[in-house]
């Protein structure tokens, strides 16, 4: 077990948060969450999870897991069992884990008298429904018991923290404990590309995990009727994806930047005149609310993005960029084609996005929510 640290005559909570899927530099997880907490003197703050990762001065104490080679269903077996036991010799008081393959960990956790936290990053069983790797007849019968599982043990704990305010509120109707900590940017963590925006650079830009529901077909195909560069940032999943994406017109357009750090987003938004955020209408799209989004508003450039209610409701009452059918590639070319075209108002739009974000879309509102939370649950440590 870990040597207990003493703060003014007292006990400090020790914190340890879990992950065995997520990157060590989650920005969620470890740049949102770990480091927030990280900063309050009567908390000490362990991070298990997939190394390496440098925590800098942060003040979060980093645990690795060893490195793991196997295949998608032996991970979710025993990764998990190497990560409870990691955590577990950490001797923490509160536990917040991320992935729903930790839930029994989690309630094992309970069992054992922690105080537990699951963060549902997603809303799991809707997302189920769009696996690939698991056979069309069965990912109905796979949500739903999966579902019913979480539902279980999350009654189970002390709190669920939410992505949005959609899965609060399915977690809230089964009667568990459940807040919301938007995924919204910290103020300035971006810069502002409103400068770059006025000059004109011809290109657009898509960062994060490159995935045909998430768009990738469109925005490439998109790209011969708008005859712009697209900046193309993230991994593609599958890895297949890419050759299939290299037999389109437009791929001659794309400027392949890989899996880049988070340090290179400024740059990468300030040669871009919009963001594309065009996931298809499945389940776990239509009611999520992507990083993407909020880091184009954040970083100044307007945003083309899916005709889905919530995300029109954002993108209209702010006025910060275009919905369109994400399935229409005439349609999003056009919608580049009138940023190219309307240079004064798309600098407006990114404007508006920028103003929204230091006003009311930012991490430095949710960060307080997360505090309030964990100050609930340690009190009842005293």
């Amino acid at each position: 077990m870990a040597k207990r640290i003493w703060y003014c005559g007292l006990k400090m909570i020790r914190i340890c948060h879990l992950s065995s899927v997520h990157p060590a530099d989650d920005v969620r997880i470890f740049h949102k969450e770990c480091i927030t907490l990280a900063g309050y003197s009567d908390w000490e703050v362990h991070f298990v999870g997939n190394g390496p990762l440098d925590v800098g001065q942060t003040g979060v104490i980093f645990h690795p897991l060893p490195p793991f080679a196997h295949g998608r269903f032996l991970r979710m077996l025993l990764r998990g069992w190497q990560g409870y036991w990691m955590a577990r010799s950490v001797d923490a008081d509160i536990y917040h884990f991320h992935d729903p393959e930790l839930l029994p960990w989690g309630w094992l956790l309970k069992i054992q008298g922690k105080k537990v936290i699951y963060d549902a990053h997603e809303d799991v069983p809707r997302d189920i429904l769009t696996k690939s790797w698991i056979p069309r007849a069965l990912r109905q019968f796979v949500a739903s018991t999966t579902e019913l599982i979480e539902n279980f043990i999350t009654r189970k704990l002390d709190l669920v923290v939410t992505a949005t305010p959609f899965i609060r509120d399915r977690f809230l109707s089964v009667g568990v404990n459940a807040v919301v900590l938007n995924n919204y940017p910290k103020i300035s963590e971006l810069g502002s590309s409103i400068h770059a925006v006025q000059h004109g650079h011809p290109s657009v830009c898509y960062t994060g995990a490159i995935m045909a529901e998430r768009g990738a077909h469109e925005m490439v195909e998109a790209l011969t009727f708008a005859g712009i560069q697209l900046q193309l940032a993230g991994s593609y999943s599958p890895g297949s994806l890419r050759s299939n994406l290299m037999s389109l017109k437009g791929w001659q357009y794309v400027n392949e930047l890989g899996l880049v750090k988070r340090d290179r987003l400024p740059e990468i938004f300030s040669t871009s005149i919009a963001g594309l955020v065009l996931f298809h209408p499945v389940p776990n799209n239509v009611n999520s609310q992507p990083n993407k989004l909020f880091e184009y508003m954040s970083a100044g450039i307007p945003i083309v993005c899916s005709d889905f209610p919530l995300w029109r409701h954002l993108i209209e009452s702010v006025g910060c960029g275009i919905c369109v059918d994400p399935l229409n590639t005439d349609e999003i070319g056009g919608a580049i084609r009138w940023m190219i075209e309307h240079p004064h108002e798309a600098r407006a739009m990114g404007a508006r996005g920028a103003r929204a974000v230091r006003d009311r879309f930012n991490w430095e509102t949710e960060a307080g929510n997360l505090v309030q939370a964990y100050r609930i649950i340690a009190n009842q440590l005293i």
